[in-house]
């Protein structure tokens, strides 16, 4: 499968005949940056998705007994953390007649000695919870970051959340962001929901602060958390200021990704932004995309172009990549190639994962979308990777299918099974799909 751009525009999408069933190659050293890691943290990750997808196809009963085989098997670290995470947290498992707090917290403290991130932050979590004897607020701290330390976004989300409440006696809203957000960004969104849930109830600051909640829950939406978006629809549905706004701009973004939102119900957020776009950028960048796409608002590229340079006005980056892109293929202006090019690289060496997942497919495709543009593969994979470590949706299939297919880098079908199930967890179902096929290639 070839690189490509997941935006509204269908004649961009083009597809390449995947070569699958070959052994992933394995290089020297292994690539520490992000989706990469040490041996004993890709194995770690590569189980966790297959236990993952098995209980998601096969049902929660055959997940149970492949982990329980693979403990009689080989009770190797991995293995002896996930078993213990469901010891120590069977109900929210699933699993009630699993519940074994003593056997759980010895795996979990064995896994975590062996070097596992996940044995690490379950027993961080157990411990918080005042589980095996009092709580050592220090202690799980230090867990916790040591763990966030080595990437496992679980225990980012929860350092981000406990930073929030000061569960250690010292608050500091500046950390609980940034761990929460980076934890949201590689797929897990529970610290900002948790954040948003603490102002909401008073715990921050002392008495409730719903605007603040909500701009918490709105940012774990747009990393796909439906818990967020559910907890938005309860506050518009009692009229709470701006709550409509944000889920109309949180819907018609799905959309604008290609999500698919019966068209009746994307139209009325399209006319909540039509209305109500002027109060924030990113929901004049979503309505600017709409008449840009054309399928859920009248396609107009100057309505389009206003919308996006009233956004970039206000600092939106978003909207400065799609008048980029509009400048590049010449709408409602004379194309100027050359500098699109250059916005764009800027925009992406800035960190914007719009810019940087465009950048990636116009460099796979080279002169075939862009006269004059040489094609790179190693280019269009560090393009995409970046993207994707950002948690841009369609940057994790294009990822996933560089790893499968070999473009930019080594073929390592351990490392696109790890992205695709990220993709599919921000909804993409393709992701789901691939990484039930690959699978049967990794051991």
């Amino acid at each position: 499968m070839g690189i490509s751009v997941r935006t509204e525009w269908a004649a961009w999408k083009r597809v390449l005949i995947a070569v699958v069933g070959v052994v992933a190659a394995r290089s020297a050293e292994p690539d520490l940056r992000w989706p990469g890691g040490t041996v004993q943290q890709i194995r770690e990750d590569v189980f966790g998705v297959r236990f993952r997808q098995m209980r998601e196809i096969d049902g929660s009963r055959a997940a149970l007994d492949f982990l329980r085989k693979e403990f009689e098997r080989d009770p190797r670290s991995e293995v002896k953390a996930y078993l213990g995470w469901m010891m120590l947290f069977s109900k929210g498992w699933g699993y009630p007649e699993m519940a074994d707090e003593p056997r759980g917290l010895r795996l979990v403290e064995e896994a975590a000695r062996e070097g596992s991130l996940v044995g690490r932050d379950v027993w961080a979590r157990a411990k918080g919870y005042q589980m095996g004897g009092r709580a050592e607020p220090k202690l799980v701290m230090q867990q916790l970051a040591e763990a966030s330390e080595g990437g496992s976004p679980h225990a980012m989300a929860r350092l981000g959340y406990y930073y929030a409440i000061g569960y250690d006696g010292r608050s500091d809203g500046a950390a609980a962001d940034r761990f929460a957000r980076r934890a949201a960004e590689l797929g897990q969104t529970f610290g900002l929901v948790q954040i948003g849930d603490a102002y909401a109830e008073g715990k921050i600051g002392g008495q409730p602060d719903i605007p603040r909640a909500m701009d918490y829950y709105f940012e774990a939406g747009c990393h796909a958390d439906p818990e967020a978006w559910t907890k938005l629809g309860a506050l518009a549905k009692k009229d709470t200021p701006g709550a409509k706004l944000l889920l109309s701009i949180g819907y018609v973004r799905e959309a604008n990704r290609a999500a698919w939102i019966a068209p009746t119900r994307v139209r009325e957020h399209v006319a909540v932004l039509t209305t109500m776009a002027g109060e924030r950028a990113d929901a004049l960048v979503e309505l600017g995309r709409a008449h840009l796409v054309g399928e859920y608002a009248k396609r107009d590229h100057k309505v389009a172009r206003d919308c996006f340079v009233r956004a970039a006005k206000q600092g939106n980056r978003d909207a400065r990549v799609f008048l980029a892109m509009m400048k590049l293929r010449g709408w409602d202006e004379t194309a100027r190639v050359t500098e699109a090019l250059a916005d764009l690289q800027a925009l992406a060496e800035d960190g914007v994962a719009e810019a940087a997942n465009y950048l990636g497919y116009l460099y796979y495709w080279g002169t075939k979308e862009v006269g004059g543009l040489v094609k790179d593969e190693a280019k269009a994979f560090e393009y995409v990777r970046g993207a994707a470590e950002k948690g841009h949706p369609f940057a994790l299939l294009n990822l996933g299918f560089c790893y499968e297919d070999g473009i930019g880098t080594p073929k390592n079908f351990g490392l696109a099974a790890k992205v695709f199930w990220q993709a599919h967890l921000r909804g993409y179902p393709d992701g789901k799909t691939r990484v039930r096929r690959l699978m049967a290639f990794i051991k």
